[in-house]
């Protein structure tokens, strides 16, 4: 009887407590993901970096890391590009950061503060990079997989 009390008391207690905010999205946390399924083709997760971030992973297979790039589009020639309105045409870039092959990897990075980079293992295995609050990621949490601007200053005609 004592029992059913003590624990009528905390039953109500836990219904007092006030509601918690939902988390927060990956931001500079990191994120992990993994896969262990047969035949797995991959598995992703994003993240918003704020600086130097370790990166961890065992696969079979590999693992990268990307970000994307708003970039000019560029002719032949490697000069930007005018649309018909005469506004610079741009196009969307993956640029590959880092990668690695199969097996074990544990290593710091630099990361680009306020870019969203996006963690994927290939194959069977995990990678974490950061330090993820738990169960956090792969989620509809993952920051938005937003492009970095890259064409500030550039106009139609300039060429690189």
């Amino acid at each position: 009887m004592r029992r059913a009390v003590v624990f009528a008391a905390l039953a109500g207690a836990a219904l007092a407590l006030p509601a918690q905010a939902p988390a927060a999205p990956n931001i500079s946390a990191g994120c992990a993901t993994g896969n262990f399924a047969p035949a797995a083709p991959s598995a992703s997760c994003r993240f918003l970096a704020a600086d130097s971030l370790g990166v961890s992973s065992v696969t079979d297979t590999g693992w990268t890391i990307i970000h994307k790039e708003l970039v000019p589009a560029l002719d032949a020639n490697g000069c930007a590009q005018a649309g018909p309105d005469g506004k610079l045409l741009t196009e969307t870039k993956t640029v590959e950061d880092a990668s690695g092959g199969s097996g074990p990897t544990a290593e710091m990075m630099t990361f680009t503060p306020g870019t969203v980079y996006t963690v994927t293992v290939l194959g069977n295995g995990f990678i974490t990079a950061g330090h993820p609050e738990p169960a956090a990621s792969p989620s509809a949490d993952d920051p938005p997989d937003t492009a970095v601007d890259k064409t500030t200053g550039v106009a139609p005609g300039d060429c690189f």
